[in-house]
């Protein structure tokens, strides 16, 4: 099953930060403090267990399971799996080239 929102891009195909811009309008207040939070800290965020980030932020891992749901994610480890994935494509050389030299 694809999984479209409601402006027609496949919620797979998206990285998580342009997920969040596309449903920015849906967010709540505390989930726009998430979304601030886990742009910022990624390389961290990608190692939390779900209730250490509920705590960190003031809520309730329940709260970041629906925010993950909201976003397409099937779930907080979904999210972290595509953080983990960026992480590891902005290190990467952007030229074939040198990442075999």
């Amino acid at each position: 099953m694809t999984n479209f929102s409601e402006t027609g891009y496949n919620k797979g195909d998206m990285n998580f930060e342009s997920r969040t811009i596309n449903f920015d309008y849906k967010l709540t207040e505390l989930e726009d403090d998430l979304v601030d939070y886990i742009l910022k800290h990624k390389e961290e965020v990608v190692e939390m267990k779900i209730v250490h980030l509920a705590q960190t932020i003031y809520t309730v891992p329940n709260t970041i399971t629906r925010f993950c749901h909201k976003l397409g994610y099937k779930g907080f480890s979904e999210l972290k799996a595509e953080l983990r994935h960026e992480i590891t494509d902005k290190k990467l050389p952007s030229n074939p080239k040198q990442r075999f030299c």
